[in-house]
């Protein structure tokens, strides 16, 4: 359906702004193409990739004004074709020489005023209204097991991998979405399932990481990133802690798929 086309893309631009190759312009260009084009709220999910772009090295005066320039010549980039071709599509050639700024037609702002700045009674909440719990419901239908992980994957990594600072901005930026997306989408009255298809990918990452992180401190070794040849040394763990970690895991990916199995008979 169409509805599904934005959530969809967004999806992938997300996923691909969040990727390590390409550097901060690629990042910007694909948070830049997720918020204008394929859906504004999509770039709320982005929020976590941008302060580890500010704090990725010392934040100085300079730093800012690289930064701000990036953005508003990719944002420009972006921005300038879309509100051009929405205004033709929306007026008509015939009548261009008659417009004024405020004829131009910028859908991004247009989509969010609408669904936010008018409720709660009208916009969105026109379609339907879902308690808060809505999404919660509805996480642990589609993802069983694995959306609590995902849910208390940051939580649990600012606790156990708070010596790890390497691994905990990696766990940061791939959790934090979901918590934020979750949270700003369940304070919304007009509720849909579509809606957390665009974390659906950190969704599953932040399980992963989360099932990782918690097997990793009570059955591994625990290294801290500045001890990387010390790692070396200590790959021979107890066997019964591998085994276990190893048991954990499988019985974890088997109530998964059983779960998700029982959905389709």
């Amino acid at each position: 359906s169409m509805e599904m086309i934005a959530c969809s893309y967004a999806i992938y631009l997300l996923s691909r702004a969040t990727s390590k190759s390409g550097g901060e312009w690629k990042s910007m260009l694909f948070v830049c193409l997720a918020g204008f084009v394929a859906w504004p709220f999509s770039a709320l999910a982005a929020a976590p990739l941008a302060i580890a772009m500010l704090f990725s090295s010392s934040l100085t005066i300079k730093r800012l004004f690289s930064l701000a320039v990036q953005f508003i010549s990719v944002a420009s980039l972006v921005l300038v074709p879309l509100i051009i071709v929405d205004t033709i599509a929306y007026h008509g050639l015939d009548n261009l020489a008659h417009l004024t700024v405020k004829d131009l037609i910028i859908a991004p702002w247009n989509i969010f005023s609408y669904n936010v700045l008018k409720q709660p009674e009208g916009g969105s909440a026109l379609y339907g209204v879902e308690p808060w719990y809505f999404f919660l419901f509805n996480g642990a239908l589609n993802f069983n097991i694995a959306w609590p992980l995902a849910l208390v994957s940051l939580p649990c990594s600012l606790i156990l991998l708070w010596k790890r600072k390497e691994s905990l901005k990696a766990a940061m930026l791939l959790a934090s979405p979901v918590l934020l997306w979750t949270t700003f989408m369940s304070s919304q009255a007009h509720k849909e399932e579509r809606f957390l298809f665009v974390v659906y990918p950190l969704m599953a990452a932040s399980a992963g990481i989360c099932l990782a992180t918690v097997c990793t401190s009570l059955f591994g070794t625990h290294v801290d990133d500045n001890q990387k040849q010390q790692k070396q040394k200590r790959k021979k763990s107890c066997v019964h802690q591998e085994v276990c970690g190893m048991v954990v895991i499988g019985m974890i990916l088997i109530t998964f798929s059983a779960f998700s199995v029982s959905r389709i008979l």
